[in-house]
């Protein structure tokens, strides 16, 4: 055998075993970690965040505010965050907040970990902008990617993209439908059974169906009305953006989305396993 492949399979045979030793060593201390926070009682600054930015953190009844405590817990020790665009450091402030709209979507629930694809938050301070999958020709056929200024931004592979002014800028104007982070993540939910198509996978293929039905109704609707009523106009570029539109509208303007949709509010509140109209 050459005298370098035996070099390199002895590094190998070093390099692996510490490699080994350090996933481990990091694994114990992310469940140590996570352990520690569930067990500990939930931080009363957190708790004021929530209170100061989620309205309906403060609205929902005391079982699923425990639950959504608990959840935060875990997101906030399972999930990296990440400061980008010029931003400084991502504040407890923002993390907490995120994480809270974030598992506002899950509260209702089964267990304590939720979006399980999802590994990294990126928070830009304000817009940002996204290079899209697509690329065009330039001059001499010199192809080039185009993009666009977004506010928010959800890949199916785990990360999501959000900006903290249109954050900031949903909370002052919170009941109005709109949240960019319930939008996001709700893309997250959509892409558990890794097809990013508007159609959440559920416990039952007649739920699903059920449900699919619905948000077919309602995008056909909303396409054919050219104008957005309790869902934004947005929703209708695609079967995913209504999906994520909706359950804005679900969580964000209860009450009228029910009345407006009150079909496929009752297919989203047993997705959801809760139903904010009655908060």
């Amino acid at each position: 055998m050459p005298p370098l492949t035996v070099f390199l399979l002895f590094l190998v045979m070093l390099v692996l075993p510490v490699a080994a030793v350090a996933a481990a060593s990091h694994y114990r201390r992310r469940r140590a970690r996570r352990e520690w926070l569930e067990e500990a009682p939930f931080p009363a600054a957190w708790r004021a965040i929530l209170r100061r930015n989620m309205p309906a953190y403060r609205r929902m009844p005391d079982t699923l505010r425990a639950a959504l405590e608990r959840k935060v817990k875990a997101f906030l020790s399972e999930k990296t965050f990440e400061a980008c665009g010029g931003l400084r450091a991502v504040t407890d402030e923002m993390a907490v907040t995120i994480a809270g709209h974030a598992c506002l979507a899950v509260v209702g629930r089964p267990g304590v970990s939720s979006y399980r694809r999802l590994s990294s938050v990126l928070v830009y301070p304000d817009s940002f902008f996204s290079a899209s999958e697509t690329r065009e020709a330039g001059p001499e056929g010199v192809y080039s990617d185009s993009g666009e200024h977004r506010v928010g931004e959800s890949d199916a592979r785990g990360t999501v993209a959000l900006s903290w002014l249109e954050i900031r800028n949903n909370i002052a104007f919170s009941g109005n439908g709109r949240n960019v982070v319930l939008h996001e993540f709700a893309h997250q939910l959509d892409a558990e059974d890794a097809a990013m198509d508007g159609a959440p996978a559920m416990s039952s293929p007649a739920e699903r169906e059920a449900l699919k039905r619905e948000l077919t109704e309602a995008y056909a609707a909303l396409r054919e009305a050219g104008e957005h009523g309790v869902l934004d106009a947005y929703g209708a570029r695609e079967p995913a953006e209504l999906f994520a539109v909706a359950v804005e509208a679900f969580f964000e303007d209860a009450v009228r989305f029910r009345e407006a949709h009150p079909a496929l509010q009752a297919q989203l509140a047993r997705y959801f396993g809760a139903d904010p109209s009655v908060w």
